[in-house]
C-alpha cells in the first residue's frame, strides 16, 4: 500500500497518513473494567450483516494551561491505549494541534497493520483573542479523530466541522465539533462541550445532533451510519440530562459523568468499558458496537436516496433553507490532499 498513489484514493482528506508498521507487543490492559476489543471482534460474526466497531473517547487535557496538564503524558499513555485495545475510531478533547503526530497515529498503525489510517483536527475559537486557540506550545487547541480504513477497501475521507452558534460568554473558549466520514462505510463526530454553563453545553449539544450533523450529512452526499463521542459536560440523570439531547432513533451510552457515546439506531452497544487514566482528569471511555458492514450500508444509502423527497435528504434541505440557522455551523470544505495537511483544514473551518 505505501507505493499507491495517495492522492488517488483520498478526497476531501483533513489529514492522511498511508504507511505499513510491523506488528507490535502488546501491552496489559490499564484496567481489569475495560473490555478487550480483540476478543470482542473475535465473536463479530454472531450478528449478520453487522460488524464489531471500537470507539475509544479520551479527554487527554493536554493544552497545558489546565491544572490536570502532565506535561505531556497523557499522549503516550493514550498509544498504550490504541496498541491494547484496537479501537477503530480514536476520539481526542483538549487536544493541541500536533499531537496526533507525537504517537497516536503511529499506534493506530500498529494495531491495524496494512490498513490506511487518517486523522482529523478542529481547533476550538479564542473569543477574546478573535483566533483560534492556543495550546501553551503555541499549537491550535482544539478537539480530533484518529483512524483506520481497512486494507483493500479504496474509500476516501471526507471532513465537516464547525463552531456552535450558543457559546459561554463568560469564557474565552468557542467550542468546535469535528465529524469525519469514512465514505461508503460510517461518520465519526467529537466535539467538547461548554464546561461551566450546562445549559449552554446542552444547547450545543442539541445544535450538534439535531442541526450541524444531519447538515453534514448532506453535504457529504447522505446518510451514513454515525458515531459521536466526545466531552459533553452534561451527565445523565442531571439538570440539564443529557438523554433530553438524544435524537428519536439514536442511543447513547455514558460513562456515568460527563462523556458519552451516541449512535445511530442502526448501531447497537455490544459492550462499555471505563480505562483508568493516570495523566488526565478523565477516564478513557471505550465502546465496542455493532455496527452495519459496509455493504450494508450502501444498500441504506440508495434506499434513502430513492426515497429522498420525503426522507432524510428532504429534512436536510429544510435545515439549509433555514434563516435561523446561524452561519457559524456552515461545513468545512476541504479539497484532496495526499497527506498531513492541517493547516488548509483550519483555514477552511469557519470563524
Amino acid at each position: 500500500m505505501g507505493g499507491v498513489a495517495r492522492s488517488r484514493l483520498l478526497t476531501g482528506v483533513a489529514a492522511v497518513a498511508v504507511a505499513l508498521a510491523g506488528a507490535v507487543p502488546q501491552p496489559a490492559a490499564s484496567a481489569d473494567r475495560a473490555v478487550r476489543y480483540a476478543a470482542v471482534r473475535a465473536a463479530g460474526g454472531q450478528l449478520p450483516r453487522l460488524v464489531p466497531f471500537g470507539m475509544l473517547q479520551v479527554n487527554l487535557c493536554n493544552s497545558g494551561v489546565a491544572g490536570c496538564y502532565a506535561g505531556g503524558q497523557s499522549i503516550p499513555e493514550t498509544a498504550a491505549l490504541v496498541r491494547a485495545y484496537h479501537p477503530d475510531v480514536l476520539t481526542l478533547n483538549e487536544v493541541c494541534r500536533g499531537d496526533g503526530d507525537r504517537g497516536l497515529v503511529q499506534a493506530m498503525r500498529q494495531s491495524w497493520p496494512g490498513d490506511r489510517t487518517f486523522q482529523a483536527f478542529a481547533p476550538a475559537w479564542d473569543q477574546r483573542r478573535q483566533a483560534p486557540y492556543l495550546c501553551q506550545n503555541g499549537e491550535q487547541y482544539g478537539v480530533g479523530i484518529i483512524g483506520h480504513i481497512a486494507q483493500g477497501r479504496r474509500a476516501g475521507v471526507d471532513l465537516r466541522g464547525g463552531r456552535y452558534p450558543v457559546q459561554d460568554a463568560t469564557s474565552d473558549e468557542a467550542r468546535a465539533w469535528l465529524c469525519v466520514r469514512v465514505v461508503g462505510s460510517y461518520d465519526a463526530c467529537t466535539t467538547h462541550l461548554a464546561a461551566n454553563a450546562a445549559a449552554v453545553a446542552m444547547a450545543q449539544c442539541r445544535h450538534l445532533m439535531g442541526t450541524a450533523i444531519p447538515r453534514a450529512w448532506a453535504d457529504m452526499g447522505g446518510y451514513s451510519p454515525t458515531v459521536v463521542a466526545g466531552d459533553l459536560n452534561v451527565r445523565h440523570g442531571g439538570e440539564p440530562d443529557v438523554q433530553d439531547c438524544v435524537p428519536a432513533g439514536w442511543l447513547r451510552t455514558g460513562d456515568g459523568e460527563v462523556q458519552h457515546v451516541m449512535a445511530t439506531g442502526d448501531s447497537t452497544v455490544r459492550s462499555t468499558g471505563k480505562i483508568a487514566m493516570r495523566h488526565t482528569d478523565h477516564d478513557a471511555w471505550l465502546v465496542v458496537l455493532s455496527m452495519p458492514a459496509a455493504d450494508t450500508r450502501r444498500r441504506r444509502r440508495r434506499a434513502l436516496s430513492a426515497r429522498s423527497s420525503c426522507g432524510a435528504a428532504r429534512m436536510a434541505r429544510r435545515l439549509l433553507a433555514d434563516p435561523a440557522v446561524d452561519a457559524l455551523a456552515q461545513q468545512v470544505r476541504v479539497p484532496a490532499v495526499p497527506r498531513v495537511l492541517l493547516d488548509h483544514v483550519h483555514q477552511h473551518v469557519p470563524q
